[in-house]
């Protein structure tokens, strides 16, 4: 190799030697603090989180994509304690004994923080916001924190075999999830997990038990800019987007070059990039046709507003954690091989837009202990069903394929064979009524699953089914 070559060589390698060496320095300080997933040290966020009842947040972007923020945050204390966030809980457990303590992203760096309106001096570790307390003890009701922030949150993550992106802000294209810490967040036990040394992942419950009204006011971002939460009616003016939702889940920002998609008598839309505009229309053409069946009985599918439909192979790739598919009455669709209007991508929106998520796998009637057993899935795989009947979603299949399945099958065609089919709906939106969501997160030690849902009997069936077509459901055959 010739001196020049070689000088050439290492001119190019100097460049992309410095980007690994910021990012493994990214990757280390991201890393301070954050519990080892492999070792058992993550534990549940709900012993942590606790109550805030509103935020209000100024969020102005500078012009190297990095943002300054004050966030004002009200908050109930009780005896001069948080108040616990998650059902369950008796009292919520302390990082740091004397402070109160929020998360907020490791990259950000706060300026000042207020609390009733008096400067107090905040202890930065890691993802831990300390916010001194002495001031609240004794007492009882709403307190306000201000906290004045900023940085940049372009944060990228790898593993053995992947590299993505847990958050960015470059020129148009934003992602700023809600669980990530761009905003303080009342409580929780981490942000970040490590997986194995130098592995870093992003714990996507960190606002599981986040509620509070938001206000958000955004200054500098000129580009297409979508939320979780919906724009406020004075959202443009004076080049500031506003948004604004009663009892959030939190606030979630996505941005790039998009294109909305909407067809007539569907208020649902479609954010997508320019190439799957026409999978797109298909799609928002079925969910009108299915939408048109399930009101044509009485139903309001209004849970879901827009649907952000385009690659996303490059962020969240990071985490043990799911993927958050519905945010606020937002539903996220990763781009996947297949095409977006075929039935397994519509059967699943469907799932989200009927009853809010895509949990029915999770729960087996037929292989569940007797005090867990219930028939909350074979009841949602039902109510689609009845639309697989009036031929909207082709072709069906059975959420979980079990005799309890079977057995309301058989007993749902019996009855529409006789002319019975309203009785049918009257027996399925009893329990629709009543709620038949499932939900499944992490909240345990060590990330373990936990579910929620319904406990609903094959004797509970039976009752209403007999309620509605007297003598027609044989407890004897049930089976047990």
């Amino acid at each position: 190799m010739t001196l020049v070559a070689f000088a050439a060589a290492v001119a190019a390698f100097v460049p992309y030697a410095g980007l690994w060496h910021e990012r493994y320095e990214m990757m280390a300080t991201l890393g301070t603090g954050a519990p080892l997933w492999s070792m058992g040290e993550t534990q549940p966020q709900s012993r942590y989180a606790f109550r805030a009842s509103s935020y209000d947040l100024n969020v102005v972007r500078r012009a190297d994509d990095a943002f300054g923020a004050v966030a004002s945050i009200r908050f109930p204390v009780a005896d001069g304690e948080p108040v616990p966030a998650a059902a369950g809980v008796r009292e919520v457990k302390s990082h740091k004994p004397g402070y109160i303590t929020f998360l907020l992203h490791p990259l950000l760096k706060v300026t000042r923080t207020e609390l009733n309106g008096t400067p107090v001096e905040a202890v930065r570790e890691g993802a831990y916001l300390h916010i001194p307390s002495a001031s609240l003890r004794g007492r009882t009701g709403e307190q306000r924190l201000v906290v004045e922030y900023g940085g940049d949150m372009t944060v990228w993550a790898y593993g053995s075999s992947w590299d993505g992106y847990l958050s960015f802000i470059r020129g148009d294209n934003i992602y700023l999830p809600s669980y990530s810490g761009w905003y303080p967040l009342p409580g929780g036990d981490s942000l970040f997990y490590m997986l194995y040394d130098r592995i870093l992942g992003a714990r996507k419950d960190a606002d599981l038990f986040f509620h509070s009204d938001f206000r958000a006011t955004l200054t500098g971002f000129d580009g297409p800019l979508y939320a979780s939460i919906p724009e406020a009616a004075d959202s443009g003016h004076s080049g500031m987007k506003r948004f604004y939702e009663a009892d959030s889940k939190g606030l979630s920002l996505f941005g790039g070059h998009f294109r909305e998609v909407s067809v007539s008598g569907e208020p649902i839309t479609v954010v997508t990039t320019p190439g799957s505009m026409r999978d797109a229309e298909n799609l928002l053409q079925r969910i009108r046709s299915i939408r048109e069946y399930y009101e044509s009985w009485g139903r309001r599918l209004d849970s879901i507003e827009r649907i952000l439909y385009f690659p996303m192979e490059s962020i969240d790739l990071t985490s043990f954690w799911p993927f958050e598919q519905k945010v606020g009455h937002t539903l996220l669709l990763p781009v996947y091989p297949q095409m977006m209007s075929n039935s397994q991508i519509l059967y699943h929106t469907m799932e989200l837009i009927l009853f809010g998520d895509t949990n029915s796998y999770q729960i087996d009637a037929s292989h569940s202990p007797e005090s867990e057993f219930s028939l909350v899935t074979e009841i949602r795989s039902a109510i689609l069903y009845m639309a697989d009947r009036d031929n909207r979603i082709i072709p069906f299949k059975p959420i979980i394929e079990t005799e309890y399945w079977h057995m309301m099958k058989s007993m749902i065609d019996r009855a529409i064979a006789r002319g019975d089919e309203a009785k049918v709906w009257q027996v399925l939106a009893s329990f629709w009524d009543r709620g038949l969501s499932i939900s499944v997160y992490h909240d345990g030690p060590n990330g373990q699953y936990v579910q929620e849902y319904p406990i609903i009997t094959a004797d509970d069936w039976a009752e209403a089914w007999n309620r509605a077509m007297p003598g027609d459901a044989d407890l004897l055959k049930l089976p047990k």
